[in-house]
């Protein structure tokens, strides 16, 4: 875009902002009928159809960014060209989110029918390709498959980020995770994520380990909080229900269609540990790590503002 269109596009924001203010719900249906019915030509920027309703705000209240995501949720980067990250989106969404243009409720529905991790990974695109693909669990996994050097750059990127010294040892397990994938060892990069992922799960669960799985599941059924849709530890936990399914090879039980901690662990059957469950398993461990860091970010904070550290 050269020079005069983006003044064009500017001066265009402003008008309409002058001229039309509106509310949060007003400019989400606008969003909406704007994609159904324009078409950009050559050079132009679809992105007229998003703003950032807290824009130079370096303070707002709860009521502010909870209504701020319902615009931001809509903001599909394939169709709206790049964007910054609003300053006040990581409050309320994960950062991969940003540009997906998928409610939350979808990305839960993903997590929770498919134990497909959402939290922190895997990329915007990837998400939004998930949620629009068939319904079969296989499709799914096809798209995990197509967009495997995509997910391992960022679950790299993700990993990066864990640098609490209370998760030294879990990093240094999830470290020789993605060594093996990029040695092209998927299959065991997976085992060792799910054999890793195990502490991590607890911590994350605030699950006492003398509770064993059925604590794990029982934390990962929880509802998602309310309709205001804040960002917290239960969209990550939520693939880990699919995950304990019940399964015990003495009876016969039929593997789980879903990737089963148990089939692998107690059975390993290789065409159960495909492609798209070895990624999922992968992303599992990169997710909950990454929650891990965030939670001891927050702990590590709040130990310096009282005095204990």
């Amino acid at each position: 875009m050269d020079g005069d269109e983006m003044d064009m596009v500017r001066s265009t924001l402003v008008e309409w902002r002058e001229r039309s203010p509106k509310t949060l719900e007003e400019v989400t249906a606008r969003l909406l009928k704007t994609r159904a019915r324009e078409e950009p030509g050559p050079g132009m920027m679809t992105a007229m159809t998003f703003f950032d309703p807290l824009a130079g705000k370096s303070v707002a209240s709860v009521k502010e960014i909870t209504k701020a995501a319902e615009v931001w949720d809509a903001y599909d980067a394939r169709l709206d060209g790049p964007a910054p990250m609003p300053f006040f989106y990581p409050s309320v969404r994960y950062e991969n989110w940003w540009g997906s243009g998928v409610h939350m409720q979808e990305l839960h529905t993903l997590a929770q029918n498919h134990g497909i991790p959402v939290a922190w990974t895997p990329p915007a695109d990837v998400l939004q390709d998930l949620v629009r693909a068939d319904a079969e669990h296989g499709a799914k996994l096809g798209v995990l498959e197509a967009a495997e050097d995509e997910i391992r750059s960022l679950c790299h990127s993700m990993l990066r980020e864990c640098t609490s010294s209370w998760l030294k040892v879990d990093t240094e397990a999830a470290t020789h995770v993605l060594a093996a994938w990029d040695d092209g060892h998927l299959q065991a990069g997976a085992c060792l994520a799910l054999a890793a992922a195990e502490d991590v799960m607890f911590s994350v669960a605030r699950v006492e380990r003398k509770k064993k799985y059925p604590g794990l599941t029982r934390a990962a059924s929880r509802p998602v909080r309310g309709n205001s849709w804040l960002v917290d530890e239960q969209i990550v936990l939520t693939p880990i229900e699919p995950l304990f399914t019940s399964y015990f090879p003495e009876r016969n039980d039929p593997i789980p269609e879903n990737l089963s901690r148990h089939a692998v662990l107690h059975r390993l059957p290789l065409e159960h540990l495909n492609k798209g469950h070895s990624i999922i398993a992968i992303m599992l461990l990169i997710s909950l790590l990454r929650q891990a860091e965030e939670d001891a970010r927050h702990a590590e904070a709040d130990a310096h503002e009282y005095g204990y550290d």
